[in-house]
């Protein structure tokens, strides 16, 4: 638990605030030394130059390191700067922090590679960490039984990151913050809870006529009663006008300067190179077999995965080992067989490192060979790569050992749901909105959508959606204000 500072570009480790004294400084005594340090001399190595000009970024940085709540929150709209500090914090306590997230898309995202974060951070789902096979409700007399291997786990930890809150249903948070509490207990000392998200993103999945709940519903957040940081400077769009439009539509307020905006993106043909978002799988697998009859003639490939850790028995009759690896597949997130065509439209999935190429950076295939396929990017310069085949990992887990496959991380690019495109950051997209959700799970839906492009010139629409369809659900609308009152 360093911290580094900067002193004639040199930076030093300094452990004397460290683990070796972990135990005798006070909550009191911790915060009168965060009042005396810079935010910037608490970066780890390969963060040394991240932007946290924004005071918020700045008070959210100090508290993740060096706070001394069990749970705190970090929430803002999309592009502020919340997955590069949840990686900060990753990389700062290195082995003992957990990184979490309800999806394995967004669990995906994490472990992506960046310039910042050369190497993973491990990240798997919740329910792959925990153990949680089906979560039902629960109410805070109705606890867990604990799970011992759970708990001995996360003991050796000081921190659990969560990602994605806002899909986090209420009773899965008590329950991890439950066996965390426990953990906690067992190790003497306390293991802090950090979220991170967006309410007004994605909600939780619920079945069909059940009522809809959020993480702030938890019987512990509403114990605790957590810190909550709400970063405000974005960072994906530098449009000033677009991003206020962004964040008309995330809070449900499309005025009509708005919905003008909104009509003049209508496009009744899906543009060259722009991806498709559409709310419905159905659409997505009819849009991507019609443009793939085009290319249907030319030279193809099958990619095979590679298992490459399938764990080591540990005597059971029914260990991981002798699983499928079909299930072996499932559980890394990774592409089962792939078959590519020369001329296909793809995107990638991962960020490569040295080859400038990142989660949803697209472009045309061109070379197909066994080690690796060659792709033409999208962008002025058309440059043209060699995507070799990636790591899919999941680190060892209190009833699991360590498991990994090799796969080329690439997929059809012509379109993908407006799930799959959490956490992408685009050039050009088209949404198509009028199959957009009603209801409870179709709120944040569109914000996701119009939030992924970089520029008001990259969105179009299949139409205008109603005003009824661009909401935001009241209760977290609520949450968001009452939070950036008390920021």
């Amino acid at each position: 638990m360093a911290f580094y500072y900067v002193k004639k570009t040199k930076i030093f480790s300094v452990w004397f605030l460290g683990r070796f004294f972990k135990d005798i400084i006070t909550p009191r005594m911790k915060t009168q030394i965060i009042g005396t340090i810079e935010a910037r001399n608490l970066l780890p190595p390969f963060f040394e130059n991240t932007d946290i000009s924004s005071p918020r970024f700045e008070e959210a940085l100090k508290d993740v390191i060096w706070g001394t709540d069990f749970i705190t929150a970090v929430i803002g709209p999309g592009g502020c700067g919340k997955s590069v500090l949840l990686k900060i914090a990753a990389r700062y306590f290195g082995q003992y922090s957990m990184c979490i997230a309800p999806t394995g898309v967004a669990a995906n995202n994490l472990n992506d590679p960046t310039p910042l974060t050369p190497l993973t951070i491990g990240a798997t789902t919740i329910h792959k960490a925990f153990g949680i096979k089906e979560v039902e409700s629960l109410r805070y007399f109705q606890m867990p039984m604990d799970n011992p291997n759970v708990i001995k786990m996360l003991a050796r930890k000081e921190v659990i990151l969560i990602d994605e809150i806002s899909m986090v249903r209420p009773e899965t948070l008590d329950m991890v913050l439950h066996q965390v509490y426990r953990a906690s207990q067992v190790k003497g000392s306390l293991i802090r809870v950090i979220c991170f998200g967006d309410p007004l993103q994605l909600p939780p999945v619920y079945k069909n006529g059940e009522e809809v709940r959020f993480f702030f519903d938890s019987y512990h957040w509403k114990t605790f009663k957590p810190k909550v940081h709400v970063l405000d400077s974005i960072y994906r769009q530098s449009d000033g006008s677009f991003r206020q439009i962004l964040n008309r539509i995330r809070m449900g307020e499309a005025d009509d300067d708005c919905m003008d905006f909104l009509r003049s993106r209508v496009s009744r043909s899906i543009p060259e190179g722009a991806l498709v978002l559409d709310p419905r799988r159905d659409g997505v697998t009819a849009r991507n077999n019609q443009c793939l009859t085009s290319v249907s003639g030319n030279k193809r490939f099958t990619y095979v995965p590679e298992i490459t850790e399938r764990g080591e028995t540990k005597g059971k009759p029914d260990d991981f080992q002798k699983e499928k690896d079909a299930e072996i597949l499932e559980l890394l997130e990774c592409p089962p067989a792939i078959t590519l065509y020369e001329g296909q439209r793809v995107m990638c999935t991962k960020n490569i490192m040295g080859k400038g190429v990142v989660n949803g950076s697209m472009g045309t295939v061109t070379i197909l060979k066994e080690k690796g396929v060659g792709v033409l990017l999208d962008g002025k310069e058309k440059r043209e790569v060699f995507i070799e085949p990636c790591r899919y990992e999941l680190c060892e887990t209190s009833d699991r050992p360590k498991i990994s496959a090799m796969q080329i991380p690439l997929c059809s690019a012509y379109a993908v749901t407006y799930h799959k495109a959490q956490g992408l950051s685009l050039d050009n997209a088209y949404l198509v909105t009028d199959t957009l959700f009603s209801g409870p799970s179709g709120a944040g839906m569109f914000y996701i959508g119009v939030s992924r492009v970089r520029t008001p010139e990259g969105l179009f629409l299949s139409e205008v959606p109603d005003r009824s369809r661009i909401r935001a659900n009241p209760r977290c609308v609520e949450f968001v204000k009452e939070a950036e009152e008390r920021a």
